[in-house]
């Protein structure tokens, strides 16, 4: 189907297969004036996939080229070992009426292109509406139904997916997207990986979802929604609406994934954590999936003061703490709380998320792009955001390029600095420019 233009697939039972359930390239958008070909018949409907190693499959080397938005549509999805859905294009994608049950991730997206250093907005979105997602149905069981590391999944290293909680075990609904400048190679790289910087804009639009069943069953906490543990350069912002939940524990509503470590190194972030998992911004528009209206922001400052984060006073920019006479500025005059603009009274700390529930507050994120010439060879980070002179954020900014070194060996930088901001208060910002 992955090589067609014109398919008709309706009303089928796909089970039992080693790789992919369904490889193809999806259909046209609703939405907008657009088909596949003139006079072609395109219907993918009505079709359930059981037992595969990825339920359904779109892959960039193989779309519909005329076409700014595909649709993913009508499928049952369950027990798939790693992914339910799994899309990775240059279209805006749309999953729409979709259930996915008792897979490891639910539905996973890549939205590829333009690349950054174009400077190029495009409005580029997932939105995933009038679907059922289910953790752990109440048939599961906790001891037939697990992955059973068998050749078959041994052989498959690449399309192996991540986990939610601390084991990395714990099942996960849907993901934020990620917007990125280019394809990541799957499926000879790893599926969940990022190879190029993060375009510059994008977002995830939840609608009309049903969650179900996400909890603490055989021993491992499962997650309704997660980050992408494996793009630690930027996860752009997730709106929802007219959620709906039952049998949802609230300490399973969110996980948030720590910056990974391996990743301080002159190779990647430098000397500080990356900012992809730091950055996260959850809006919930209507209350319907937090309980009111407001905004989960991660633990920005988790481990402040640790070296082998890079992260605490010894790293705010030293033109924050010049004084106008020349001498120098005790860091604890200048704010009283690291990380995210937040409010003890507003904001409640969910260890179980490793994040911040916050109402009132209207986060935000602020993009400073640099448009010089330079922006791939100069580092602006650290970035220090100073908000009412009682908090304090440190940014990093994209990691090296995954070319690591061009011909000159010289390091692949671009200057796209991301921060959660809130729209009400007033902010500095301070860089250290090298």
């Amino acid at each position: 189907a992955h090589l067609a233009k014109s398919v008709v697939l309706e009303d089928n039972f796909i089970s039992g297969v080693e790789r992919l359930g369904l490889f193809y390239k999806a259909e046209a958008c609703d939405h907008l004036n657009e088909t596949v070909g003139v006079g072609m018949n395109n219907s993918i409907r009505g079709n359930t996939i059981y037992s595969t190693l990825a339920g359904v499959v779109l892959l960039p080397d193989f779309y519909h080229e005329n076409l700014t938005c595909v649709k993913i549509a009508g499928f049952t999805i369950y027990k798939a070992m790693h992914w339910g859905i799994y899309y990775q294009g240059p279209q805006s994608v749309v999953l729409d009426g979709n259930k996915l049950i008792d897979n490891f991730v639910g539905a996973f997206t890549f939205v590829i292109k333009p690349p950054p250093i174009l400077h190029q907005l495009t409005n580029k979105f997932y939105t995933n509406k009038n679907s059922l997602i289910v953790g752990q149905s109440k048939d599961f069981n906790c001891e037939t139904d697990e992955r059973t590391f068998d050749l078959n999944y041994n052989s498959a290293v690449r399309i192996q997916t991540f986990g939610a909680e601390s084991s990395e075990l714990g099942k996960i609904g849907l993901v934020w997207s990620n917007f990125i400048g280019g394809t990541n190679i799957a499926p000879y790289k790893p599926w969940a990986g990022i190879k190029t910087f993060q375009s510059i804009d994008g977002t995830t639009n939840f609608e009309n979802l049903t969650f179900t069943n996400f909890n603490a069953k055989c021993g491992i906490r499962n997650y309704a929604i997660s980050t992408n543990k494996y793009n630690d350069d930027g996860q752009h912002p997730l709106m929802m609406k007219n959620i709906h939940i039952y049998g949802v524990e609230n300490s399973s509503k969110i996980w948030i994934h720590r910056p990974n470590l391996d990743k301080i190194n002159i190779w990647d972030c430098i000397d500080m954590d990356c900012d992809g998992l730091k950055k996260a911004l959850l809006n919930d528009l209507d209350g319907s999936f937090l309980g009111e209206r407001g905004t989960v922001i991660p633990q920005s400052e988790f481990e402040w003061g640790s070296q082998k984060r890079g992260l605490g006073d010894f790293r705010i920019p030293k033109e924050m703490l010049a004084a106008p006479n020349g001498s120098m500025i005790p860091p604890n005059q200048t704010y009283k709380y690291p990380g995210i603009v937040r409010d003890e009274n507003l904001c409640q700390y969910i260890h179980d998320w490793q994040a911040y529930k916050c109402h009132g507050i209207e986060h935000r994120v602020l993009i400073i792009e640099s448009m010089d010439p330079d922006t791939i060879r100069r580092r602006l980070s650290p970035v220090a955001i100073h908000v009412n002179d009682t908090f304090l954020d440190l940014i990093n900014g994209p990691q090296v390029n995954n070319l690591r070194f061009n011909k000159n060996n010289n390091s692949n930088f671009i200057a796209d600095i991301r921060l959660l901001i809130s729209k009400f208060l007033a902010r500095k910002h301070y860089f250290h420019i090298i």
